[in-house]
């Protein structure tokens, strides 16, 4: 059974503390990083994710406590928390009552100056994306369309809660590789016989659909606003782009992310 604590005050130690969560700097100092919901919490804990401690609400102390033993966690840290003291908890506009605490996985979310992959990984890039949920959208299709390693550089925070929020589970299920030197990155990656492609509307690119089978390709996409920069494009071996009917609207960096990568799946079906 579950020594199960209660946080009844919206000012206690307890409560001060996992507010610092909500900012970056809080969760780089802790290690630790926050998300909410029944279906993330079931979601983390079959993904074997580290989790440190939970916090329910009344209605949903009883499904906290059932999943966790369902899991063999018995020894995460379980608090049952006022509906005030949650309120105070929670960014949610829905709030869903159940919030859980966990260790930045480490070993799954590698930081470095440069990116290390193993021969053979299926690569994909995202540069500068500082919408969160535009990020999670890109990491849920990047675990969807088989992604070994997703590379981000310039982006939200992946422990950002919009981030989480809309990576799903598959945050929990991607390798994701932060790394400080994008250029110096997508050089390494094409000695080592990768060929990392921009996706930019320009001349010089090609038309996704004319591009020929190559498992050692692998795409790069830009934020919406501003897309690559020169020099991050220059670090490439070539350049792409989603053919679109005319008068259309550059595509979401989300969207166009998961259509490429897409591409890349189909021909490996």
């Amino acid at each position: 059974m579950f020594n199960t604590e209660f946080i009844t005050s919206r000012r206690s130690e307890t409560v001060l503390r996992l507010l610092k969560l909500r900012k970056a700097s809080g969760r780089r100092e802790s290690g630790r990083f926050l998300f909410e919901g029944r279906k993330l919490f079931s979601e983390a804990l079959d993904s074997k994710m580290p989790l440190f401690a939970v916090y329910a609400t009344e209605e949903n102390l009883s499904f906290a406590e059932n999943e966790l033993l369902r899991a063999g966690k018995d020894s995460v840290r379980i608090y049952s928390v006022t509906d005030e003291v949650y309120m105070k908890l929670t960014d949610e506009s829905a709030p869903q009552g159940l919030l859980c605490e966990c260790l930045i996985p480490q070993e799954l979310h590698t930081r470095s100056e440069t990116v290390t992959v193993s021969a053979g990984e299926r690569l994909f890039c995202a540069v500068g994306i500082q919408d969160p949920g535009n990020l999670g959208a890109i990491i849920r299709s990047a675990h969807a369309f088989g992604v070994d390693r997703l590379i981000i550089s310039g982006c939200a925070d992946l422990c950002n809660t919009k981030t989480v929020r809309g990576a799903m589970g598959a945050l929990f299920r991607t390798n994701i590789s932060v790394c400080s030197d994008i250029i110096g990155s997508l050089k390494a990656l094409s000695a080592a016989g990768y060929s990392p492609f921009a996706a930019v509307l320009s001349e010089s690119a090609s038309p996704l659909n004319r591009l020929c089978d190559d498992p050692s390709r692998f795409y790069v996409v830009g934020s919406e606003g501003k897309g690559l920069e020169k020099e991050v494009i220059g670090a490439c071996k070539g350049q792409v782009y989603i053919p679109m009917e005319e008068g259309s609207e550059s595509l979401n960096a989300a969207v166009a992310a998961s259509v490429l990568m897409f591409s890349q799946y189909m021909r490996r079906l």
